[in-house]
Order: structure tokens, then C-alpha cells, then sequence
């Protein structure tokens, strides 16, 4: 989805994601996911009223500091001073996977190429 949205983009058209049904946490993601990669906005339906309720875009980035670190450029002392929690909290939050604290998570090395197109 997020590559769609990027090659939307670099096309020259406007890039609305649909947001259906499914559970929360996962289209939370799908939308955050969407806007790194560019999407002017989401739409889906609300479901008592099933009246269309578009979000307009926002504009978000990740922070510098993880890309550093999935580069190699840093280390997860750095990563942890920088977003102000303990090291061993890195996995707890889920930033970094839990059987290799040396690695970003999945999701958020996925979200980071999409970001980066």
C-alpha cells in the first residue's frame, strides 16, 4: 500500500487511502503507514452514521535516529538517550525486536523504506 501511494505520488496524482473495516490497531497502522509515504488523505465510512469522513493528510516523518541506527550509523545506547526511555525499554515499546535488540523492529523498518520510497 504505501509503495502504491509513493508511485501515485510520483505520477503526478493524488493518493487517497480507503480505510475499511478490519480491527483498529492494524488500519491505525495502514493510515500512519499511508501518510510517510505521502497520501493526501483517508477516507472510510463511519459505521453508525455511513456518512464518508475523509482525514485530511498529515504531514509525518520518523525521527532521523532510527534511520541512523538502521544504517548502522548509531548504536541503540544513542537510540535510547534520544527518545529519553531506559535501553532495555527499546523492545518494550517495540522499536527494537525482542530476540535481537541490535535490529528495528519489522514494522518499523518496513514503515522507514516507505518512507524513504
Amino acid at each position: 500500500m504505501g509503495l502504491d501511494v509513493k508511485r501515485a505520488r510520483q505520477e503526478g496524482r493524488l493518493a487517497y487511502v480507503v480505510a475499511r473495516g478490519g480491527f483498529k490497531p492494524e488500519s491505525t497502522f495502514a493510515v500512519i503507514a499511508a501518510y510517510l509515504a505521502g497520501a493526501n488523505g483517508v477516507v472510510y465510512i463511519h459505521e453508525t452514521f455511513r456518512d464518508v469522513v475523509e482525514l485530511p493528510m498529515l504531514p509525518l516523518q520518523l525521527d532521523e535516529a532510527l534511520a541512523k541506527f538502521a544504517r548502522g550509523e548509531t548504536d541503540e545506547y544513542a537510540l535510547a538517550a534520544k527518545f529519553g526511555i531506559d535501553i532495555h525499554h527499546l523492545e518494550g515499546v517495540g522499536l527494537l525486536k525482542k530476540a535481537d535488540g541490535r535490529a528495528l523492529d519489522d514494522l518499523i523498518t518496513a514503515l522507514l523504506d516507505i518512507q524513504r520510497g
